[in-house]
């Protein structure tokens, strides 16, 4: 998806890294089924999260994984999140994020998806005061945008986040802004 090391730029120094101590509730929220985590590494995983970890492995090697010791254990646990601790759902996210990633296609930006972010459409804002990235999306510019090329170029500016600007044990998540000035209710782009 483009030469992302021409970003480096956006690397917090180390020294600021170390100033930041997440607080438990920029850890993980909630409890359970319910529970929302936002840092994965370094960190200690409670009983609830240990045995559907435990679970997911084995439901991965049940079903003849071909790369389970790619993943660490911190990977795991997030699909397991984003299937909501359902090892079938979190098994179907993991397969279609490793299908996206093979695909050359998604990561090769046309001049279509340059100009989405040259127009505005996505682009980086900035960071909160917690160092995590603040992604904005102009809402009313998708209108005229292919859904494709849109997500294209959110995949580009996700990706130079994740590469430059995400630090393990400090800053893994981003925060996403839809910005819908000038739009009217029925107005936001669904389709």
């Amino acid at each position: 998806m483009g030469d992302l090391s021409k970003f480096e730029f956006l690397r917090p120094s180390a020294e600021l890294c170390e100033l930041l101590d997440p607080s438990a509730m920029d850890v993980k929220v909630g409890k359970g089924k319910n529970a929302y985590r936002k840092i994965f590494f370094g960190r200690v995983f409670d009983d609830y999260e240990r045995a559907q970890l435990a679970t997911f492995e084995e439901y991965l090697i049940s079903h003849s994984l071909r790369r389970p010791a790619e993943l660490c254990a911190e990977d795991k646990l997030r699909f397991c999140y984003a299937g909501k601790f359902d090892c079938a759902k979190a098994f179907t996210v993991f397969k279609e994020h490793c299908a996206w990633a093979e695909n050359p296609a998604n990561h090769k930006m046309t001049t279509q998806e340059l100009s989405l972010l040259e127009q505005g459409v996505v682009y980086l804002y900035g960071r909160d005061c917690m160092l995590r990235p603040v992604v904005t999306i102009q809402a009313s510019k998708l209108k005229e945008t292919s859904l494709d090329a849109f997500f294209k170029a959110l995949c580009f500016v996700l990706n130079v986040c994740k590469m430059n600007m995400l630090v393990q044990e400090k800053v893994e998540t981003w925060i996403v802004l839809i910005d819908l000035e000038g739009l009217k209710g029925l107005d936001f782009p669904l389709d």
